[in-house]
């Protein structure tokens, strides 16, 4: 898996893709006087953020890979937002959204396998 770190302009790349959800699973969390909506997008097998009322939107995509498996592969959040928990959100929602579905996620990404490490009730859902 790569780790590398790649910033296009005022975006944030992690890894290459990400995964699938719910067609409108939401999270709604205060940040800040900021909040933030995370929205399942499986046509575009996406989990996007809308941030307050800003037309920047964070995402993660992902790409199914087997039979209930999706690699999680890059996680994205607007330089203006970043360091500000977005990431954090759009994590738990799409690792939730993992749980909720049965499924089996690999992560690519190295914040979303970062995220994970932190946070080990979601060790028994990650596959190599």
């Amino acid at each position: 898996m790569s780790n590398n770190l790649i910033s296009l302009g005022k975006h944030l790349v992690c890894g290459t893709k990400i995964i699938r959800l719910n067609l409108y699973s939401t999270v709604t969390k205060a940040m800040s006087n900021q909040n933030i909506k995370v929205i399942h997008l499986p046509e575009e097998k996406q989990f996007i953020a809308e941030i307050g009322e800003s037309k920047e939107k964070a995402h993660i995509d992902y790409e199914v890979i087997g039979d209930g498996i999706w690699d999680l592969q890059h996680t994205l959040v607007p330089e203006s937002f970043r360091g500000q928990g977005v990431a954090k959100v759009l994590a738990k929602s799409a690792f939730d959204h993992v749980v909720k579905e049965d499924l089996k996620m690999k992560l690519t990404c190295w914040y979303l396998q970062g995220f994970a490490d932190k946070n080990p009730e979601y060790k028994d859902r990650i596959v190599n």
